[in-house]
């Protein structure tokens, strides 16, 4: 059977505080496919980055971005503010409908997702567990998140990280991880849903692994 093509979607969600904007015109550069989650096309227009679909509710974009948007005639995806999904649930769906219209695999990239509220953070955690088969990334300024699960990718090496802080914290019941090339290792390790187990771990390998045999884990590797 021929292994479909892999695809990387980025999400550019829509926080308080963004990430930087050279962050988020490096990764759209590096994208197959770019979609603006709401107030995401505020620094996507500051980036100079045309999004490939704009999805959300319109409540928090700029006018500035969504006359830019609408003049550059990108792909919209509008929902009413009183709908039961947050935008970056229906950005999802969207990377996951781009997967299937063109029969190829995703990676989901995300970045712009954490910064300014507290609340809304946590979910994105949540939304990224939910799908973990599109394998999510998310990306800002200081740090790195991999989900990692058996029904999306189940492993990650980190390659030349070695004195840089990382972190697994399980995000789903049932979650068993094995950790080899830190400070701590570790081997089928079962860890409770967001308690502190397995943070503040460090790299000291140049290959250094996580695996996720369960559940969903989110690992974190910090910048230095």
């Amino acid at each position: 059977m021929t292994q479909q093509p892999i695809h990387t979607v980025l999400l550019v969600a829509g926080s308080p505080e963004s990430s930087s904007v050279d962050l988020v015109r490096e990764l759209a550069n590096n994208a197959h496919y770019v979609i603006a989650v709401d107030r995401g096309a505020n620094v996507l227009k500051r980036a100079h980055v045309l999004p490939n679909l704009f999805v959300g509710d319109g409540d928090t974009v700029s006018f500035e971005a969504r006359t830019w948007i609408e003049d550059n005639q990108v792909p919209t995806r509008i929902f009413s503010p009183e709908k039961d999904y947050t935008d970056l649930d229906l950005a999802c769906k969207s990377a996951a409908a781009y997967g299937q219209d063109n029969k190829v695999q995703i990676e989901l990239m995300l970045c712009c997702a954490t910064g300014g509220k507290p609340d809304h953070a946590l979910c994105v955690y949540g939304v990224m567990a939910h799908y973990a088969q599109l394998r999510p990334t998310l990306v800002e300024d200081g740090f790195t998140c991999k989900v990692l699960s058996p029904e999306g990718q189940s492993s990650w090496t980190l390659h030349d990280a070695q004195g840089q802080s990382f972190s697994a914290v399980a995000i789903a019941p049932h979650t068993m991880i094995s950790e080899k090339g830190f400070l701590w290792e570790v081997e089928c390790l079962e860890l409770p849903v967001l308690l502190d187990r397995g943070v503040s771990n460090c790299v000291k390998t140049p290959e250094a692994s996580i695996v996720c045999t369960s559940g969903v884990v989110a690992a974190f590797l910090h910048a230095v």
